[in-house]
């Protein structure tokens, strides 16, 4: 084998590689649809990837995104891991309603864990763990299913608002 020969191999073999790499990146949720979107914010909280996280949101959502660094920021991760996927979605035009499936439990156990650090006093600790127990059981089917509204701009789904319940 020549030298140009084994040259032009190993570039053919990097770009195929570089194009494989590319084609990687793009998999994945994306904005194209309601449900992708859900998906690609969820995954970028519980990544703590600021930058996906505003890409995804618009309006009030992004009014109401806590400041990056903030505590309240960093306790995001855990609702982003306790997504469990998408339950329904209902489109109309250029808007949707998407509802989603979460485990209700590692957030509450991620709520609980974060205040209960704060407690110095083991015995007080001990009290409020077991009354934060209590209390949060009674919560955890209320916050099994959440619902965000997007809305399609410029070719892209985003969400507008976490409803309330």
């Amino acid at each position: 084998m020549t030298k140009h020969r084994s040259l032009f191999i190993i570039v053919i073999a990097s770009a195929l590689a570089l194009m494989a790499v590319g084609m990687l990146a793009g998999c994945g949720p994306s904005t194209d649809s309601p449900e992708g979107t859900v998906e690609k914010f969820f995954k970028a909280v519980a990544d703590a990837d600021e930058a996906t996280i505003k890409g995804c949101l618009t309006g009030k959502a992004l009014e109401k995104m806590p400041k990056p660094g903030s505590p309240q920021f960093k306790h995001m991760a855990p609702m982003g891991k306790a997504f469990q996927g998408v339950v329904e979605s209902k489109v109309d035009g250029d808007k949707a309603l998407v509802t989603v499936k979460i485990d209700a439990e590692t957030v509450l156990g991620a709520i609980r864990d974060a205040m209960l650090a704060q407690i110095k006093d083991p015995e007080i600790k001990k009290k409020m763990a077991e009354k934060m127990r209590e209390s949060m059981a009674k919560e955890a089917k209320k916050l099994e299913r959440a619902r965000l509204r997007l809305v399609k701009k410029d070719g892209k789904w985003l969400i507008s608002e976490f409803v309330k319940r």
